[in-house]
């Protein structure tokens, strides 16, 4: 019995298993000094020609969209009864005009990536947010001649 007792506290570590639990110790953030001042953020690094690139791309695709849809525009322009002959040719051409319009969709997406590409590389995206506004506007003015025939 008396041996039974110098070996309970053995017994009684093997029973217990690793706690995995966050330490009590202060963080460093905890010992960080609050008055220190905050280190100088690093300027953008400003476009470099792949950006410049990247730019004319997307400007002449959505450019090259809108002379598509601007041709494409007329023909979906007809007021007809429903469900006539020339209704249906139409609708046919308000689909050949959406699809006109898709190369301009592309561009402005190509720019919000390569915004968010230029973003995580540290670079300037005044060029690109310049060319984006552009697009847009292009963007735009297509989907007012759309909802005009719409209506």
């Amino acid at each position: 019995m008396k041996y039974m007792l110098l070996f309970a506290p053995v017994m009684l570590a093997a029973c217990v298993s690793g706690v995995d639990a966050p330490s009590l110790l202060p963080r460093p953030a905890e010992s960080a000094d609050i008055d220190a001042p905050a280190p100088a953020a690093t300027p953008p690094t400003p476009a470099d020609a792949v950006q410049r690139a990247t730019i004319n791309k997307f400007l002449d695709q959505a450019r090259r969209g809108d002379a598509a849809f601007m041709k494409a525009l007329p023909s979906a322009t007809v007021n007809a009864p429903p469900q006539s002959e020339a209704w249906i040719a139409a609708q046919n051409a308000r689909s050949a005009v959406e699809v006109a319009r898709a190369p301009t969709l592309d561009a402005l997406s190509g720019l919000d990536t390569a915004i968010g590409d230029a973003i995580d590389k540290g670079q300037d995206t005044a060029a690109l947010a310049t060319a984006r506004a552009e697009v847009q506007a292009i963007y735009d003015r297509q989907s007012a001649r759309l909802d005009a025939l719409i209506r």
